[in-house]
């Protein structure tokens, strides 16, 4: 058995294999760091050996080093996992998505800046002990999501219609209560088709929808849910609360919009709350809504002519309406 002291640097000589014994550890004090830029090996490299901007990827039986993909960058900097971006940023940075990657991610309390999605698809990635999808984006600081390429998606689960599936997880966007949510464009989705589903964005703080498609197909599931339950209780002082000014949000099978009770909801501008279109779900609406929602004119279409007003529908206290006269309102229902 051969002993090495100093520096180790591994080369590989292509079209030939390398076959190294897993080492229990690596005595660097003793021998000096080992260095991996590239080889075939029969055992896994861990990563503290390999070169940085590389990595050791299975291939069948053996594992092949090759380079990293970038994920995201700031600036010039390049990050191999869009976490490790979202941990670096600074206040006001911007965060590109700069391929498309699967990762979970969690926004802390501290972090204010903007993620590009750049044409690229977040996924929301499996945890290994549940085998279900986490949340895609968990956000508890200040963030605004916008895609400036065209073609970036959010991507949250896809329910199989089968009890306990990995993707009847897997929320695309959550904001957490004292968190702040600004979605200038982009797609934010889940992949249901007329199954159980869950939401696609869940608000619990403050979140302005100024642009962008949110979108499913859930039957079970409303879209997006303006959240205001806390310990299967609602609170009444407005913690959700949310403003709706432009993009579009649709979901054919099931509602676009929930607002919970005690949550404040303000749809205005040029936003799009699209009703059912399949109509074998008789509780299917564009909106739920509970109290303190204000609605402008346009803000909700395709409209139903000739008719205003909420009919046959139980109001369980005022909803105020501007220029109701230049609004429609379809399938509607406040519960």
């Amino acid at each position: 058995n051969p002993t090495i002291t100093g520096e180790l640097y591994i080369a590989h000589n292509p079209g030939g294999t390398l076959n190294v014994k897993k080492a229990e550890k690596a005595d660097e004090d003793k021998y000096g760091k080992i260095v991996v830029y590239s080889g075939i090996y029969s055992y896994d490299v861990p990563d503290q050996y390999v070169a940085d901007g590389l990595e050791a990827v299975q291939e069948g039986d053996v594992w092949v080093i090759t380079p990293r993909t970038v994920v995201a960058k700031i600036g010039e900097t390049s990050y191999y996992t869009l976490q490790e971006a979202i941990d670096a940023a600074q206040k006001d940075d911007v965060v590109i998505l700069w391929s498309s990657t699967t990762e979970s991610v969690k926004v802390p309390s501290t972090k204010d800046f903007t993620l590009d999605l750049n044409g690229c698809t977040l996924t929301g990635a499996v945890n290994e002990k549940t085998q279900k999808m986490n949340n895609v984006i968990t956000n508890s600081g200040i963030l605004t999501v916008q895609d400036t390429k065209g073609g970036g998606t959010v991507m949250g689960g896809t329910d199989t219609n089968q009890e306990n599936n990995v993707g009847r997880a897997g929320i695309a966007l959550v904001n957490e209560a004292d968190a702040v949510c600004t979605i200038l464009s982009g797609t934010i989705k889940r992949g249901d088709n007329g199954t159980f589903g869950n939401y696609t964005v869940q608000n619990k703080g403050k979140m302005y929808i100024k642009g962008g498609v949110i979108t499913n197909n859930s039957s079970n599931s409303n879209l997006v849910v303006n959240y205001n339950l806390v310990n299967k209780s609602y609170k009444h002082d407005n913690n959700a609360w949310m403003e709706i000014s432009g993009g579009s949000l649709r979901q054919d099978k099931m509602s676009a919009l929930k607002n919970d009770p005690g949550a404040y909801l303000h749809i205005t501008g040029n936003a799009a709350v699209v009703e059912r279109q399949d109509t074998s779900n008789p509780n299917a609406f564009a909106c739920n809504l509970y109290t303190g929602v204000l609605l402008k004119q346009q803000a909700l279409s395709p409209f139903l002519p000739g008719k205003k007003g909420i009919p046959n529908s139980p109001v369980h206290s005022p909803l105020q309406a501007e220029s109701l006269s230049a609004t429609v309102w379809k399938q509607i229902m406040v519960l």
